[in-house]
C-alpha cells in the first residue's frame, strides 16, 4: 500500500525510485517513502537535494524485512530494523537507530543522540560524536559520547548539507569487563570505594586532599 509522493513527482534529481513505493510483499510507504521489504513500514520524505552525509537526494526507506523506518531520510536497512529521525541508519539485523545522524550498524545493537554509532553487536551508544571503536580487541558494549559535531545548510556547495563531527567518548564499558572514564570520576557516600581481597583498583595519577576514610 502507498500513500502520497514526492515533490518532484516521479523520482529525486534524475533518481529512478519513485518518491512513495510499496515494492515488498505487504508493504507499506506513507509520504516520500520507499518500502522495499516484506512486511516492512516506511513513512516520511526529504526536503534536502544531499544528506548530511554527503549521498544524494532520497527519500525515507524500510529495506529489511519487517523494518520500520519514520521521519526524514531516515533507513532501516536491517531485518527487523526500527529507524526514527532525521538522517539515521539502522543496518544491524534488530538493531534501533534515532535522533539525529545516528546509525546502528551492529546487529541488536542500539543509537540515539546526535551523530551517535554502534558498530559493535550488541552494543549501545548514546549522547554526541562518540568513537565507536575497539580497544584492545575487545568491542564496546555501553558507550557515552561527548564529542561535538554540526550540520549546516551551504549556500556555497550547491545547497547541500555538511556536517563536521569530531568524536569523543566520556565513558565506554567494553564486553571483556574493563571500563574507560575521560575526565574525573567522583564518588560519594560512607563507603564510596571498596576493593576486595581478589581484586585490583588501577589508578592513574593522586591529587593531595584529605587523610582517606578507613571504616
Amino acid at each position: 500500500m502507498l500513500l502520497g509522493g514526492g515533490p518532484n513527482g516521479g523520482g529525486y534529481n534524475g533518481s529512478a525510485v519513485s518518491p512513495t513505493t510499496a515494492s515488498g510483499y505487504s508493504s507499506v510507504a506513507i509520504g516520500d517513502a520507499v518500502a522495499q521489504g516484506s512486511y516492512s513500514f516506511a513513512m516520511g520524505g526529504n526536503i534536502m537535494p544531499q544528506d548530511v552525509f554527503g549521498s544524494p537526494f532520497a527519500p525515507t526507506y524500510a529495506r529489511g524485512n519487517s523494518a520500520m523506518a519514520f521521519g526524514e531520510i531516515t533507513s532501516a536497512n536491517g531485518n527487523d530494523s526500527f529507524a526514527v529521525g532525521f538522517q539515521v541508519q539502522a543496518n544491524g539485523l534488530s538493531s534501533t537507530a534515532s535522533g539525529y545522524g545516528s546509525c546502528a550498524n551492529g546487529n541488536f545493537s542500539f543509537a540515539t543522540g546526535y551523530f551517535t554509532q554502534s558498530n559493535s553487536n550488541y552494543q549501545v551508544a548514546i549522547g554526541v560524536a562518540n568513537i565507536g571503536g575497539s580497544v584492545g580487541g575487545s568491542n564496546p558494549l555501553f558507550e557515552v559520547g561527548n564529542g561535538s559535531a554540526s550540520a549546516y545548510y551551504s549556500s556555497t556547495n550547491s545547497g547541500y548539507y555538511q556536517a563536521v563531527v569530531y568524536p569523543s567518548d566520556a565513558f565506554v564499558v567494553y564486553r571483556n569487563g574493563n571500563a574507560t572514564v575521560t575526565g574525573t570520576f567522583s564518588v560519594s557516600g560512607s563507603n564510596p570505594v571498596l576493593v576486595y581481597p581478589a581484586g585490583d583498583l588501577s589508578m592513574g595519577g593522586f591529587q593531595s586532599g584529605p587523610q582517606p576514610y578507613h571504616p
